[in-house]
């Protein structure tokens, strides 16, 4: 049992993480309306799912920055 419970740890954090990516396409394909062509529409697609994936991780990424300039 003991075995197991480092494998539970070390992907217990994969799952939340699964869920906002599966979350995150389908409120960027759902939520666009099909305006315009499909390039403008593609292209505010991605824009919006790279902004809510990216958005819970961008402290991560600007506190990265600042500590490299420390």
């Amino acid at each position: 049992m003991d075995e197991l419970l480092g494998f539970v740890v070390l992907t217990g954090p994969l799952l939340p993480i699964l869920v906002w990516l599966a979350a995150s396409v389908l409120l960027a394909i759902f939520t666009i309306k099909p305006t315009g062509s499909i390039i403008r529409r593609t292209f505010i697609k991605l824009l919006a799912f790279l902004l809510i994936v990216l958005l819970p991780f961008s402290d991560e990424m600007v506190g990265r920055v600042y500590f490299d300039y420390l």
